[in-house]
C-alpha cells in the first residue's frame, strides 16, 4: 500500500472552502450551461450571446486558476480534467494527506477503506 504526504493540498483545499472560490466556481458552472443551452437554439442574436459568454467564462477560468497559483493553477485540476500529478496520485496512491499528524486521531490498528470510484455511466448510491 503507498501513502503520500502532499503539503501543498492544505492550502488547495483551503481555496477550495473559501466563499470566494465557490462563488467563482457556481458562476463558472451555470455559464457553462447556458453555453450548452445556447448551442440548441438560432437566432440573430445567438453568435454574439455565445461571444460574450464565452469571454465570461474565460475570465471566471482564469480567477480561478489565479487563486491556487498564478502561473499554473491548481496542482491537481486542469479546468475540467485532473491534472498528470493528479492522475498519477490516483493511479498509484492508495491515500494522500497533507500532513502525517492527521493520522493521529487513527486508531494504530485501523485499516482504511477507499470509496468506490463510479464511471461515468453508473449509478451512484451515494
Amino acid at each position: 500500500r503507498t501513502g503520500v504526504i502532499i503539503r501543498e493540498l492544505e492550502k488547495e483545499v483551503a481555496i477550495q472552502n473559501s466563499p470566494e472560490y465557490r462563488n467563482n466556481l457556481a458562476d463558472l458552472l451555470a455559464i457553462e450551461d447556458l453555453i450548452r443551452q445556447c448551442q440548441y437554439y438560432s437566432s440573430v442574436e445567438k453568435e454574439k450571446v455565445l461571444k460574450k459568454l464565452k469571454a465570461k467564462r474565460f475570465a471566471v477560468r482564469q480567477n480561478l486558476k489565479h487563486d491556487f497559483n498564478t502561473n499554473f493553477g491548481s496542482v491537481f485540476r486542469t479546468h475540467t480534467n485532473a491534472t498528470l500529478f493528479a492522475h498519477g496520485l490516483q493511479q498509484y496512491a492508495d491515500l494522500y494527506t497533507s500532513k502525517i499528524e492527521n493520522f493521529l486521531v487513527c486508531p494504530l490498528d485501523a485499516t482504511l477503506y477507499p470509496e468506490r470510484n463510479y464511471l461515468p455511466h453508473e449509478f451512484k448510491l451515494n
